[in-house]
């Protein structure tokens, strides 16, 4: 291949970057490519912007003809590239090695704000900066992104907001071990002599510490890298009090020398080579007055020197062109074949913000999508929410998570169309209701010429729906939705009949019920300290569901009150802006001796101790409890909602809830039993789940 190198500065420049790139270089040609080095050369005596451009036309020349460019640098090398590769239409992979935002800042203002504290108030910039902070996050957009640690990558993230499947960790070069002298009890605070070095600050805890009885020296120079290393070779120690160091190639070499290291904590390195040397604060002059001490102390100074003694990890430019390598390999190859046909990129859309949700890995709702990305072959979710949710982008194989992080409703579709530009193009983009949600999709499908799957879970065509001006204004939204979709699934027949004869959908539509895992529901048991709770109860009553003005609790607990016996209580688990108001109904109905109130919790241990579930709900799309509470063996009393006639609960007209509970009293059943549930297991649905939204690429 032939690989274009994009650099700012190459030896004999002395600096970390240029032994990189030439590192790089030497190595990919030992391989058999052909790797050309574009240099800014004398374009770097003009003005900024202006050598942007020059620079740009310089590597669009050079790059003719090219299968990629490697670019070791964000802004001033970065940009450039990644509109070169898109004029010409080849991958960039840009190093992101150091922050130039960040550091122009703290140079311009002089004020020492630690990076990861910078993006977290992201203080008022200059135009030079507000400049560059927009052309690194459209760069961040478009390219291919080797981090040489994952503490920046954690860092740029949220703020920058990129694609997490094209971010990539490709570590330093660690060279081999070189052996060391004695100390001479210096340290070495070598470096370019610029304010976020924080070399003031560190002077003036060295004059305390010495004042003290430190008996270190202290030099400051800079030099090339042999005369670096020779000098380590010597020193006591190496210090690196900056404001923030991403990945200090100083301290690899310290390492590589045997020598303790003295580094700030803001840093790629602070966490994974702490035992080697000592962490300080570098806003803290006491801390940095007592970390000398630390390395002056024989004691601490020789139980460094004996681990970084066994300090065996090596990385040559070789590992590092490989990586790069990968990361190319990569981006050209197509997702693996799906089970039945060809492999597709899903985009869908959510708003479910529970912290059960898509949007938490580790939760059930994560782990579907995980199967349906492994089915699809990539699977892409933008899913609305607010920064409060603390909802972090999220990677798992084939499935990428990213919220919005809005700060209000209004500003989801800006911000889920801002994503939507920034990941791969979808063959299919599905969203999971066909109101507000559905609107953000339909826009995003039309902007990608993708067919639009509209999945319906709520019977928004029930009378008891529409009772408010906002309802009126969503069932006019899914008319619209639903008549621009390609495929509607629905998770009821009966959603499906109201479509029908409603809306008179012409569309096919699909009936997928929600999946239920059966055979656990088939295995609870009763935990020890429920048993305990409510063991002086004989009949045991249970409600689950938010406590919402649609589930209409209040309606279980007037029932409760007039027809269960005095030895029954009635459980409620869930949370929701009713809790108050039906803690006071309970007391008004003088039953809250025997109503439990028990907030959010995992219903499945509530169900093996329950005799009764009831389903007080206005409307359901499906009726997950119903279902979860048939499959555990224990009767539902229901209104006629959902799922629940089909599924085989007691059904009851409102009116006549009570009535129907003081039968169950009387005569039962005592056990319940699910009918109709259609998979046979998960993989079942997962296939007739991910089949019906292929559908809509398959015309």
């Amino acid at each position: 291949m032939r690989i274009v190198i994009a650099t700012g500065i190459y030896p004999p420049d002395i600096g970390g970057p240029a032994l990189y790139a030439k590192g790089v270089k030497e190595s990919l040609e030992q391989e058999g490519h052909r790797a050309p080095v574009v240099l800014f050369g004398t374009l770097r005596k003009l003005p900024s912007g202006l050598r942007h451009v020059l620079y740009t036309l310089k590597l669009l020349w050079a790059a003719r003809g090219c299968d990629a460019i490697f670019a070791f640098d964000t802004y001033s090398v970065g940009v450039p590239s990644v509109a070169v590769g898109m004029l010409l239409g080849i991958p960039v992979v840009v190093r992101i090695g150091g922050d130039f935002v960040w550091e122009s800042y703290v140079e311009r203002t002089e004020n020492l704000v630690p990076l990861p504290d910078f993006y977290r108030t992201l203080p008022r910039l200059s135009l030079k900066e507000r400049t560059a902070f927009f052309f690194v996050r459209w760069m961040l957009r478009h390219a291919e992104l080797a981090f040489n640690t994952r503490w920046l990558l954690d860092i740029w993230q949220p703020v920058y907001r990129f694609a997490p499947e094209r971010a990539h960790v490709v570590r330093n070069v660690i060279g081999e071990r070189i052996d060391g002298g004695g100390s001479d009890r210096t340290m070495l605070l070598y470096g370019r002599a610029i304010a976020l070095k924080n070399a003031p600050a560190f002077r003036r805890s060295f004059a305390r510490a010495r004042k003290r009885g430190l008996d270190l020296a202290l030099e400051e120079r800079m030099v090339s890298h042999l005369e670096l290393l020779e000098r380590i070779k010597r020193a006591h120690a190496v210090v690196l009090p900056s404001v923030s160091d991403v990945a200090p190639n100083t301290i690899l070499d310290s390492l590589r020398c045997g020598k303790p290291f003295l580094l700030t904590k803001y840093s790629g390195y602070a966490e994974e080579y702490k035992e080697y040397g000592i962490i300080v604060d570098p806003l803290d002059e006491e801390s940095m007055a007592q970390g000398m001490e630390q390395l002056a102390d024989d004691t601490i100074y020789r139980a460094l020197c004996e681990r970084i003694s066994r300090f065996d990890k090596t990385r040559s430019y070789d590992d590092v062109s490989h990586d790069f390598l990968e990361i190319l390999k990569k981006t050209s190859q197509a997702a693996e074949p799906i089970a039945g046909g060809e492999a597709i990129r899903v985009l869908q859309i959510g708003a479910d913000r529970s912290k059960r949700g898509i949007l938490f890995p580790g939760s059930a709702g994560f782990a579907r999508q995980e199967a349906y990305a492994e089915n699809f072959g990539a699977l892409d979710i933008i899913g609305l929410s607010f920064k409060r949710d603390a909802a972090q982008p999220a990677e798992s194989g084939a499935l990428h998570v990213y919220p919005t992080n809005s700060s209000t409703r209004l500003s989801y579709l800006f911000d889920a169309l801002r994503i939507a530009k920034a990941i791969p193009p979808p063959r299919v983009v599905s969203v999971q209701d066909p109101f507000e949600v559905g609107c953000i999709g339909w826009l995003i499908a039309r902007y990608f010429h993708a067919p639009l799957h509209v999945q319906v879970h709520t019977d928004f065509l029930s009378a008891e729906y529409t009772k408010n001006p906002l309802d009126h204004l969503r069932r006019l939204l899914a008319r619209f939705v639903l008549s621009r979709a390609s495929r509607i699934r629905v998770v009821s027949e009966r959603i499906k009949t109201s479509l029908e004869t409603c809306f008179h959908v012409h569309m096919p539509i699909t009936v997928l019920p929600i999946f239920v895992d059966i055979v656990q529901c088939k295995s609870l048991s009763v935990p020890g300290e429920l048993a305990t709770k409510f063991e002086r109860y004989k009949t045991k009553l249970l409600v689950v569901a938010r406590l919402e003005k649609e589930k209409n609790v209040r309606l279980a607990l007037a029932s409760f009150a007039q027809a269960a016996p005095q030895d029954a209580c009635l459980i409620v688990v869930g949370d929701g802006r009713e809790r108050e108001q039906l803690a006071l109904f309970a007391q008004e109905l003088k039953i809250s001796g025997r109503v439990f109130l028990e907030g959010e919790r995992d219903a499945r241990a509530y169900y093996a101790v329950a005799d009764l579930v009831l389903v007080p709900s206005r409307y359901e799309g499906y009726g997950l409890v119903i279902v979860e509470a048939l499959a555990a063996g224990k009767p539902v009393l229901a209104t006629d909602v959902g799922v629940a006639r089909e599924a085989g609960a007691i059904v009851s007209a409102p009116g006549q809830f009570a009535q129907s509970l003081k039968d169950w009293f009387e005569r039962g059943p005592r056990t319940g039993e699910l009918k109709n549930y259609p998979y046979r297991g998960f993989d079942d649905y997962v296939q007739a789940y991910c089949d019906d939204i292929v559908a809509c690429v398959k015309k």
